[in-house]
């Protein structure tokens, strides 16, 4: 990022202010899209590093565990969701409303 502020002449603290300012949605929303190409951009170059150095080398399989833990958090291994867990909740509700049923707290459904 601030390598493309350099590049159009601004400092980082000029784009954060800009960001902050009413009616910069479409700003933050390019913001956040960039932010999103680069995001993907690491975990590329850390899925080409472990292929490069191999399988069973445990520094690139580190970085790779790392980038794909901490910036795919949201993904959810389906053999955790329970009763209680947020994602197996929703999609309880999205199912129950499907059917035209209403959740009963008491009996679990």
């Amino acid at each position: 990022m601030t390598a493309a502020a350099k590049h159009i002449g601004k400092s980082m603290e000029a784009i954060y202010k800009l960001r902050q300012r009413p009616g910069a949605e479409e700003f933050n929303a390019a913001w956040e899209e960039a932010l999103q190409w680069g995001v993907e951009r690491l975990e590329h170059c850390a899925i080409e590093r472990v292929l490069a150095q191999g399988l069973y080398d445990l520094r690139a399989n580190s970085l790779l565990a790392y980038v794909l833990s901490y910036r795919r958090a949201e993904w959810v291994d389906v053999s955790n969701l329970e009763p209680g867990h947020p994602v197996y909740d929703a999609i309880r509700r999205e199912v129950l409303e499907e059917l035209g049923r209403e959740p009963d707290p008491a009996s679990g459904d």
